[in-house]
């Protein structure tokens, strides 16, 4: 999935429920990968669904990964002290 390049709260709802669908259609020890490549503007609650999100995977044993993350979502998970997290889901 290719995110959108403005991560407001409307497409962090939108998010939501294309990785809810994702989580249950991902098999155990698989990868689901977000494009994360053209996000220019991001939010709090959108790094949140994806923050969720993440966890919800490892909880499960499947992976959400971020590729080619902009610097601005980078920025993002960095300014809320998520750089951990960021880390592991950008490996």
């Amino acid at each position: 999935m290719q995110l959108s390049v403005d991560m407001g709260l409307f497409q962090a709802r939108e998010v939501l429920t294309w990785l809810q669908k994702a989580l249950e259609d991902t098999p155990a020890r698989q990868t689901c990968t977000l494009d994360a490549s053209k996000v220019g503007k991001i939010t709090t609650p959108a790094v949140q669904v994806l923050i969720a999100a993440a966890l919800g995977f490892q909880k499960q044993s499947k992976i959400l990964r971020l590729a080619h993350p902009s610097s601005v979502m980078e920025r993002a998970f960095s300014d809320l002290g998520c750089q951990s997290l960021y880390h592991q889901m950008t490996e």
